[in-house]
């Protein structure tokens, strides 16, 4: 994936709306959910310490190179 790409998306998630939770240990507890990604990260003394990121189905800022699907709609190969 290129750094643009990746630049692109990392702002997308900057510019979500926020909620902060506190964490069950040190830090806080960040979920943020927008029209074009969803996630959560775990911030401590101003570090993100862990971040997960996804893209909302329908995106059309940010397109997959690789097409998914939801985990109920694959079927197993036998």
């Amino acid at each position: 994936m290129p750094a643009a790409d990746i630049r692109r998306f990392m702002e997308v998630v900057q510019n979500a709306p926020q909620k902060a939770y506190p964490s069950l240990g040190l830090g806080e507890n960040i979920r943020f959910q927008g029209p074009f990604v969803s996630g959560a990260a775990l911030l401590h003394d101003g570090f993100v310490l862990h971040l997960s990121g996804f893209q909302n189905q329908g995106s059309d800022e940010i397109k997959p190179k690789v097409p998914y699907q939801i985990f109920s709609q694959r079927r197993r190969k036998i």
